[in-house]
């Protein structure tokens, strides 16, 4: 699979501000970890207000209460943009927006 960036949010509080993918490197997936997503039965993600595919959320596994949402590839169309908000939906649900800078 392509190049995978790690982003660290929450459903309710904001954990950590931004990260920064270059998608020139071909195929980015994004991989975003936060609380309250686990029971969700619809999780979506948006990036600059351009919807990216979700293929999985649910618990992270590892770490008690942290749940991961694997999303990608990021569309091509992102490449340049620069700093874009990164926004959760979780059963309707918005998390607090964060970004991610794209290259």
């Amino acid at each position: 699979m392509g190049t995978r960036v790690r982003l660290l949010c929450a459903c309710v509080l904001l954990v950590v501000g931004s990260c920064v993918a270059v998608l020139s490197a071909g195929q980015v997936y994004l991989e975003v970890y936060g609380t309250g997503i686990r029971n969700a039965k619809n999780v979506t993600l948006t990036i600059g207000g351009v919807n990216v595919p979700v293929y999985s959320s649910g618990s992270q596994g590892i770490d008690p209460g942290l749940d991961q949402i694997n999303v990608g590839p990021l569309p091509q169309t992102l490449t340049g943009r620069g700093q874009v908000n990164v926004v959760v939906t979780a059963d309707g649900q918005a998390a607090n927006t964060t970004n991610i800078v794209i290259n």
